[in-house]
């Protein structure tokens, strides 16, 4: 198995640039701009990583970065990659890219009075939030129009916006387009260890490590709910989330999937987080030696399992995750999500996900991308009027976005019978 290293300096390099997003910039950081009138970007400096290099041929990157320029102002700009061409947002444009004042979280996390009336502010915010995004939308434009295989998106995102980017509104003439209904989009996070953390890695190869599922279900979710993976497939499942644990640990064990159903808490510092109860500073202590050794699927489906937490007291801006924990043990793709997410649907969409891999694989991307666009065509025209059922059409849509991938774009997910 090779890994696809799609970062790093190029051959002729000589001056490598700092590839971390999490590194904030100053304002006054020279970086390249596309001059007017080029497609898709300008071709990639001498003094910049070739992102792109390695990629699909139908895949692009955005890069999001924070820039500390005004204390207390948090601000991001853009980057994208594609075939060996970068393109940069400018000065003018990133006066826009502040921290949205309103976040998907607090609609999601509303009380059951207000949850319908909460999603809908939402979901007209993001659409507002999205017309103002001109310069990427342009950028996505060129590539849908110029390029007509493009598809496919890579979005490296370690900052504390909290923006969904899979919710961003695209125009393409009289069609509107939500990005992570229309397109494949993939997700990816700083690997905090010392050969990956500057680098986007993964492996591309099918993903067949044999049909054994570790797993724990959360009791109480799967009494409230009634659906667990084992009337689907054979699983070997652990009373508990520190079993589990205690055997990833194991260097012999072999799994082809991980999969871990319960309570996710999403909290501001490394002890407040948790996984099953689990504080996200206790997983620092594990080794999870049977991931190396399998190369397994990890299915976080637990609220928050890839939300980002910054922690003040670590001094960094650094994105820390559950998900980013298991993909540095050598997980070889997880599948995790942004925030809160209902019970009964999560259940669900795991089922549908073990099915599809046991009768001859599955690319995660797309099968998300399907679930996004499935949850889309119950949306309303418009939102002068709704009622109760559009209401809900527009808070499930905005539920399917939160589950993300974190992977290689081409990797098949291949659940063989158990040995």
């Amino acid at each position: 198995m090779t890994t696809n290293r799609v970062a790093g300096a190029l051959k002729a390099m000589t001056a490598p640039a700092p590839l971390a997003p999490v590194a904030a910039e100053r304002a006054a950081e020279a970086r390249p701009a596309a001059p007017p009138g080029d497609e898709i970007g300008i071709a990639v400096p001498a003094a910049v990583p070739d992102l792109s290099e390695r990629l699909p041929e139908d895949v692009a990157l955005l890069k999001v970065i924070a820039v500390d320029d005004v204390p207390g102002r948090y601000r991001f700009r853009l980057e994208g990659y594609f075939r060996g061409r970068v393109w940069s947002t400018d000065e003018s444009d990133e006066s826009a890219h502040l921290r949205p004042g309103l976040t998907i979280d607090d609609a999601l996390e509303a009380g059951d009075d207000t949850a319908l009336d909460a999603a809908v502010d939402y979901y007209e915010f993001i659409m507002a939030w999205s017309s103002t995004k001109h310069a990427l939308r342009e950028w996505l434009t060129r590539l849908h129009r110029t390029v007509g295989t493009f598809h496919r998106l890579i979005i490296w995102d370690d900052t504390d916006t909290g923006i969904p980017w899979e919710l961003l509104r695209l125009t393409f003439g009289d069609e509107h387009l939500w990005l992570g209904a229309d397109f494949e989009v993939t997700r990816w996070t700083t690997i905090h260890d010392t050969g990956r953390h500057h680098q986007f890695s993964a492996m591309d190869e099918q993903v067949r490590s044999g049909g054994e599922i570790l797993c724990y279900e959360d009791r109480d979710l799967v009494s409230r709910a009634g659906l667990s993976i084992s009337s689907v497939a054979a699983c070997s499942s652990r009373e508990t989330l520190v079993a589990l644990l205690r055997d990833l640990d194991l260097e012999e064990q072999r799994y082809g999937l991980v999969y871990v159903r319960a309570h996710g808490e999403y909290g501001a510092d490394l002890r407040s987080a948790k996984l099953g109860g689990i504080p996200l500073s206790r997983f620092e202590t594990l080794r999870l030696r049977a991931m190396r050794a399998s190369g397994s699927v990890v299915m976080l489906n637990a609220c928050n399992s890839a939300r980002p937490v910054f922690d003040p007291a670590m001094g960094d801006r650094a994105n820390r995750n559950f998900a980013e924990v298991f993909l540095r043990r050598h997980a070889r793709a997880v599948l995790a999500t942004m925030g809160e997410v209902p019970t009964g649907s999560s259940a669900a969409l795991a089922r549908r996900l073990i099915v599809l891999a046991r009768s001859g694989g599955v690319r995660i991307p797309e099968f998300l991308r399907q679930h996004r666009a499935g949850s889309a065509r119950g949306l309303p025209a418009d939102t002068l009027t709704l009622d109760p059922e559009q209401r809900e059409a527009i808070r499930d849509f905005l539920y399917a976005s939160r589950y993300v991938y974190f992977g290689h774009p081409d990797a098949v997910f291949v659940l063989g019978e158990p040995s």
